[in-house]
């Protein structure tokens, strides 16, 4: 598949559409499908999550098959799947193999069961229920075949897109030959559907009143019913009311861009869009008209679920119309009576709702993601009198993370979070206990709040079970309470990871706060919720998921760390820069030297803590419990762990610095990455005072961090790569040569104390 597709307007000409800008990443191969109610599409998503080989055909439907019954347009359905599937098998890409089948269905579905409910566009008014999986396995009985709403796929594809990862709940109305909206709530991720119907967001089908300049107007649905949301502002519903546009409004239609002469109905929809361009006054008349009920139903899903971060519209008539139809929207939202709006109405809604990108690949994007990585996007509770029963929860995770610069002199310390507790726990390592722990303890104290401290030994040796059943012993011989006592820990990445560990486990979880004293803490290993401990020489072996009470970051901790330790926790703000933030990237980049020299005790350093907290927090809290495994912050950790564990006298910090050197060199010669966005990141590296290479790197060490990130990994390497500066891919594949001339580069690089080398174009 090129780098555009051919998409069928309601003409039946051709527009050039491209590609839905998400890959998918490594895993199993999928066939997919994407059934609606003007054409079919189908595909293979390749293991490296790129769909090709795709195919477009006319929809098989109540039109094309005149006469013929539900039963039969299904069955025929059934065969164009069958067919398609096995031409793909047969095809040299699959060579024989039988990946499994997604198809995304323009139907109203049991979500659950996988029952089609009807469908108008396709089966017309005898739209009754079918088990289209049932007819699939008589034509293909031996594929695993996983249906889903084509709703529901375009919005789990559009919620892969990189503007929307960080988002909490989001929202999609189709607007093509049905209209249909789903919500997704996008960390779990979880789409609820009725607990036994399994729908959701049906609008198309919802009646309204509608009127044209004051008249109104009634149409029958495709389905059968009457003035349904559909039958108005559909594809087809807006051809309907364009047919009548010349009865009802004879001296405007006189002078319109609308009157065509000759021209059949079924081109009235690319006439609309050619009438807007020109400026048509009944034009924009009319999609006002058309527009204003789907503005009705973006309010109330604005009312009723406050949480939505952007409602994306999509669909046939939306690419087709594009700003047109965007703008008409917001015309009518910002009329329209909303309650929660004292003010700046246009602003609230231009802010949240925008067009997706103007591709038709996200139905085939989001069912072949939903069959391979998603199973279990509809969760519900089953506790019938029947076995088995499940149990479907979800739990809310909500953590403040506060960035407080000289937390000991400042007012603006956040003490609302410590009003609730009785006592405070402090946990301390050490070190930090020596130079802070006093100022620490007056912080936390107050006259109807006491505090006890626990001093910890905490380094990597020590980050055990036996460091672990210290802190446990400890809190049992204070007595520490669930509700009425705040653990608070202050340290560094280890002692986090031990009190985080030890406070999710006793009694079974109690409220602890962490107080991160290094910059690798305060910008990546403290603001998560992992926590854990080694175990048999394994690193973190052994831990949980456990969100702290709140985080509270100060620049000022960092004045007492050395030179050595501000560079290692620069290490990590150099990655998430690179895969996430390119304005950090270009931050750090200005103030390299000053921020090592000044420990970040400067305004640029404080920004630079607060942008990687933010792309750190970008990353993770929509993967926070990595269920997905494709992970932009494993950037710089292929290969470290094997550094950390092989070259003597190296810290973590450097061991990442290594790595995101060797992925930056292989990005080059693989020709993902530019030279010189490659030469700007070294040159980067190296004013940190970051390694480039060491002596006793070698390609054997490389192969093994291969190895054992597959390991961790799923069994896929998943591999980010850069393909600029802030922007990454991942890849499965990494062949030995590609690697040898990876280190060739860098050796080059790094030899020539320049930024020339041999790779230069």
């Amino acid at each position: 598949m090129g780098p555009h597709k051919i998409a069928e307007t309601w003409t039946g000409k051709s527009v050039v559409m491209n590609e839905f800008p998400v890959a998918l990443g490594n895993g199993d191969e999928v066939i997919t499908f994407d059934i609606g109610g003007t054409s079919f599409r189908s595909a293979l998503l390749t293991r490296e999550g790129r769909l090709t080989g795709g195919r477009r055909i006319p929809s098989i439907n109540c039109r094309s098959l005149p006469g013929g019954s539900a039963a039969e347009v299904v069955d025929e359905i059934a065969a164009y799947i069958a067919k398609t599937v096995d031409s793909f098998r047969h095809s040299p890409v699959l060579a024989g193999r039988h990946p499994a089948v997604a198809i995304s269905l323009g139907a109203a579905l049991n979500a659950h069961t996988g029952r089609v409910l009807g469908s108008g566009p396709i089966l017309g008014e005898d739209s009754s229920s079918f088990d289209l999986e049932r007819t699939i396995k008589r034509h293909l009985p031996d594929a695993e075949v996983r249906i889903v709403n084509d709703v529901t796929a375009s919005l789990i594809a559009h919620s892969r897109l990189p503007n929307l990862r960080g988002a909490r709940r989001l929202a999609l109305i189709t607007v093509s030959s049905g209209i249909a909206s789903r919500i997704l709530h996008c960390s779990v991720p979880h789409v609820p559907v009725d607990p036994i119907l399994g729908i959701q967001g049906e609008i198309g089908h919802h009646r309204v009143a509608f009127s044209l300049d004051g008249h109104s107007l009634s149409l029958k649905c495709d389905c059968g019913g009457v003035d349904h949301l559909n039958a108005f502002a559909s594809g087809l519903g807006i051809q309907r009311v364009l047919d009548r546009a010349c009865e009802m409004f004879p001296e405007e239609f006189r002078t319109s861009h609308l009157n065509q002469g000759d021209r059949v109905s079924d081109v009235s929809l690319n006439v609309l869009a050619e009438g807007l361009a020109n400026g048509d006054p009944l034009c924009k008349k009319l999609l006002r008209a058309f527009t204003a009920p789907v503005a009705e139903a973006i309010k109330w899903h604005f009312m009723l679920d406050p949480e939505i971060d952007k409602l994306i519209l999509t669909g046939g008539v939306c690419f087709l119309l594009g700003d047109f139809y965007l703008s008409s929207v917001l015309e009518n939202l910002k009329s329209i009576e909303f309650y929660p709006l004292t003010s700046d109405g246009e602003s609230f809604w231009a802010d949240r709702i925008i067009l997706g990108p103007h591709s038709d690949d996200a139905g085939l994007i989001g069912a072949a993601y939903m069959a391979r990585e998603s199973p279990n996007i509809h969760r519900r509770e089953r506790l019938t009198l029947t076995p088995p029963y499940r149990v479907s929860r979800q739990n809310a995770v909500e953590y403040p993370i506060e960035v407080v610069p000289d937390i000991f002199r400042n007012e603006d310390f956040p003490k609302y979070l410590l009003d609730p507790f009785d006592r405070v726990i402090l946990v301390t390592d050490a070190p930090v206990d020596e130079i802070h722990g006093d100022e620490i303890r007056g912080l936390l104290a107050a006259p109807e709040r006491r505090v006890d401290t626990i001093v910890l030994q905490a380094s990597e040796k020590q980050k055990d079970v036996f460091t672990l059943m210290e802190v446990v012993s400890s809190f049992e011989k204070l007595g520490v309470r669930r509700r009425e006592d705040l653990v608070v820990v202050a340290g560094g990445g280890v002692a986090l990871d031990i009190v985080g560990f030890a406070a999710s486990v006793y009694r079974r979880g109690i409220p602890y706060m962490r107080l991160p004293t290094t910059l690798v803490a305060q910008i990546d290993t403290g603001i998560g919720v992992k926590t854990g401990i080694n175990f048999r020489q394994s690193k973190s072996r052994l831990g949980t998921f456990s969100a702290p009470y709140a985080v509270v970051v100060d620049p000022c901790f960092l004045s007492t760390l050395s030179d050595r330790q501000i560079r290692n926790g620069l290490a990590e703000a150099l990655k998430i820069a690179l895969v996430a933030d390119r304005a950090l990237f270009e931050l750090i980049e200005e103030h390299a030297f000053s921020v090592v020299r000044t420990k970040l005790q400067c305004e640029q350093g404080t920004e630079i803590i607060r942008r990687a907290i933010r792309a750190m927090l970008l990353e993770l809290s929509p993967n926070l419990y990595e269920r997905t495994l494709e992970r932009r912050p494993d950037y710089g950790h292929t290969f470290s762990p094997v550094f950390e564990f092989e070259l003597s006298d190296l810290e973590h910090g450097e061991a990442v610095a290594l790595d995101m050197a060797i992925a930056t060199a292989f990005a080059v010669v693989s020709g993902f990455l530019d030279v010189e966005d490659a030469e700007q990141i070294l040159i980067t590296q190296r004013a940190l005072g970051l390694p480039i290479i060491r002596a006793g790197l070698t390609i054997d060490m490389l192969l093994r961090g291969i190895q054992d990130a597959r390991k961790h990994r799923g069994g896929q390497l998943r591999m980010p790569v850069l393909c600029g500066i802030g922007e990454a891919m991942f890849v499965d594949e990494i062949s030995e040569t590609r690697l040898e001339e990876a280190l060739a580069f860098i050796r080059s690089w790094s030899s020539a104390g320049q930024k020339k080398s041999r790779y230069t174009a």
